[in-house]
């Protein structure tokens, strides 16, 4: 997150109802910051977690894609599951917190869309880690996992991720520059 829109959303809450905490997502000693944070902010000791950091590569034939934005999808799509788990679950269990995780995948999981072969495989890896660890732990009673595969947000580089190359994607480039 960046810190001064961070700063901001958490004025427009409720007072007591929301700590602001930059992180980076994809190191552990986040993670261990994110949990001592919202131990020491709140009364009550946190049982949800979301996680909703991603990215996209630019839309481009699979072979041409280049490795530090395939390393980063998987970093930042990915690596967050692993370390939240990996923080988090220890500390639900020490605190006897039934907690839950929701994890953001992608409408391209089950519909892959061509070009963007390397996001869809990140967003399958979400998928595929929430059902697996659900399917672990459900008899186990301290979590739960559960992830989501929402449609299409409005980042500003839609364009150039759906470049325009079909005609859905040409429609999308005309109403986005329309209604921008």
């Amino acid at each position: 997150m960046h810190a001064a829109s961070n700063e901001a959303t958490a004025a427009s809450c409720p007072k007591g109802r929301c700590v602001p905490f930059t992180a980076d997502v994809t190191l552990e000693k986040s993670w261990t910051g994110i949990v001592e944070t919202a131990s020491k902010s709140f009364a009550t000791k946190f049982s949800v977690v979301v996680n909703c950091a991603g990215v996209v590569h630019i839309a481009a034939p699979s072979h041409t894609v280049p490795e530090d934005q395939f390393d980063l999808m998987f970093k930042v799509n990915v690596k967050p599951l692993y370390l939240s788990t990996k923080v988090v679950v220890p500390f639900w269990k020490e605190n006897g917190i039934p907690g839950q995780f929701i994890n953001l995948s992608s409408i391209s999981e089950p519909r892959p869309r061509p070009n963007l072969v390397w996001y869809a495989a990140s967003k399958g890896a979400v998928t595929v880690v929430s059902r697996t660890i659900l399917a672990i732990i459900k008899s186990k009673k301290y979590c739960s996992f559960e992830h989501s595969r929402p449609r299409e947000a409005l980042p500003p580089n839609m364009p150039r991720i759906r470049s325009g190359t079909t005609a859905l994607g040409r429609l999308w480039v005309k109403l986005l520059c329309e209604h921008s």
